[in-house]
């Protein structure tokens, strides 16, 4: 087993750190069967320590979509501001929707809570 090297970091950035290793783990697997311990090792932190920022697997979870949830959104802000009219939102809203879901598919679901998508064919 490699050693890992202590990095002391400030607290978010710690945490982004460990939102980041979830959300790599998660790609491509159902959430529910990716345990804490393969998080800590990704982030390259204890399984304690991920407990302490998130509390639970539903902590965790909540996390990583409102990581998605907020990337959506700015995209969507960005696209809108250069829009004149209703067709044109529309069309942009669409646009970053289709750019999103094809560039972090796995992103997309947790960001629309679509977690039945990942078990389509």
């Amino acid at each position: 087993m490699a050693q890992r090297i202590r990095t002391r970091l400030a607290r978010e950035e710690r945490r982004e750190q460990i939102v980041d290793a979830a959300a790599e783990v998660f790609q491509g697997r159902d959430p529910s069967e990716v345990t804490f311990e393969e998080i800590a090792d990704a982030a390259g932190v204890s399984r304690a320590l991920v407990y302490n920022y998130f509390g639970d697997r539903h902590g965790l979870l909540e996390a990583v979509y409102r990581r998605n949830i907020a990337v959506l959104s700015e995209g969507i802000t960005k696209a809108l501001v250069s829009t004149r009219g209703r067709r044109e939102a529309l069309a942009a809203s669409v646009r970053v929707h289709l750019e999103f879901a094809t560039t972090n598919e796995a992103g997309y679901r947790y960001a629309t809570g679509d977690l039945v998508f990942a078990r389509l064919p």
